[in-house]
């Protein structure tokens, strides 16, 4: 990365930080007006998101068929055709499977 690259990129977030300090300085100044009342809203509003995300995990992890997709039994929908899945510890058993006429593209998922 350039020098120049690093003070346009510092410089953004420094513009961003400035703009925002406006805004920031109104918050504050409502969060002072109304007080304590800000505050519980504020922590209900932040609770709720978090039951919110915690009953989603656990609907999501009670499916078996996610599951198996998690541990690598499915292909997934995000699969690249033609793709063969193998386990980082299979690797040295199943090294014949892998074709060795072509180029061979390794990614995880």
């Amino acid at each position: 990365m350039s020098v120049r690259s690093a003070f346009l990129w510092a410089g953004a977030w420094m513009a961003l930080g400035y703009a925002a300090g406006n805004a920031l300085e109104r918050v504050r100044g409502h969060a002072e007006q109304f007080g304590k009342a800000f505050a519980l809203a504020l922590g209900v509003v932040i609770a709720g998101y978090v039951v919110f995300k915690w009953i989603q995990r656990q609907r999501v992890s009670a499916q078996p068929e996610d599951r198996s997709r998690v541990g690598g039994g499915a292909q997934g929908p995000y699969a690249i055709p033609g793709a063969v899945r193998i386990a980082a510890e299979d690797l040295e058993q199943r090294h014949p499977d892998l074709p060795r006429d072509r180029e061979i593209v390794l990614y995880c998922s």
